[in-house]
């Protein structure tokens, strides 16, 4: 039965651009012996490094799909940033739209605008980012940083939820997994994620600066190995 065979342990080390690098991680593992059975492992953000799985099929050879990508703390090349300027905050609870929009070959991503701060005791200080995300890949990752008009950085509310910050507060945005929030209307659809931020008082304005590290893929062919006796 595939599946059956006990579960591997995958150990990589990266050199990218020539150099060795520390800081990528394993996010997505894909099995596929001779026969199409196929077994998949996938984390969906760096908190959560993917690098176990199990072979599809006990005893047989299969080919090995890797997936991996940076982290929060590597070098980002240039069509992996982007940053969102001018952005302000909503009044009274009347949505503030943005609709700036992010394009690469497999990642759509729109800024469409920043809710709450409606005055009540739960979001009077709260403001949410809502993104659009169009993307093939089961294995996005969207890192944020946010600062205001002054450059002071903006952070979660709720940072203890998040196992993994990276400098000066910058933040993984998974909307599947609900990390910040759960119960907003962008829940309803899974191509939205949401970004909350407590907003001091006083500001007025944001600025986005986005990471979106693209998924890297190495294939490797596993030999058979000999059942027990």
């Amino acid at each position: 039965m595939p599946g059956a065979q006990s579960r591997q342990t995958v150990h990589l080390s990266y050199r990218y651009k020539g150099s060795p690098v520390q800081d990528w991680k394993i996010v997505d593992l894909e099995a596929t012996d001779a026969e199409g059975n196929l077994m998949r492992e996938s984390a969906l953000a760096p908190t959560w490094p993917c690098t176990e799985y199990s072979p599809p099929s006990p005893n047989a050879p299969y080919r090995l799909r890797v997936g991996v990508q940076k982290t929060v703390y590597s070098d980002f090349d240039p069509d992996e940033l982007w940053t969102v300027a001018d952005v302000t905050l909503p009044i009274n609870g009347n949505e503030a739209p943005v609709q700036q929009r992010f394009d690469r070959e497999n990642l759509h991503l729109t800024v469409e605008g920043v809710y709450g701060m409606d005055g009540r005791k739960f979001n009077s200080d709260l403001a949410v980012v809502k993104l659009m995300v169009d993307s093939p890949l089961k294995n996005l990752v969207i890192l944020l940083h946010v600062e205001d008009e002054q450059g002071r950085t903006i952070a979660s509310p709720w940072p203890a939820v998040n196992r993994e910050f990276g400098p000066d507060g910058t933040f993984v945005v998974n909307g599947k997994l609900t990390v910040f929030h759960k119960g907003f209307l962008s829940d309803q659809n899974p191509k939205y994620r949401s970004a909350p931020l407590q907003i001091p008082k006083g500001v007025k304005r944001l600025k986005l600066f986005f990471k979106l590290p693209r998924t890297h893929f190495v294939e490797f062919v596993v030999p058979g190995s000999q059942p027990e006796k």
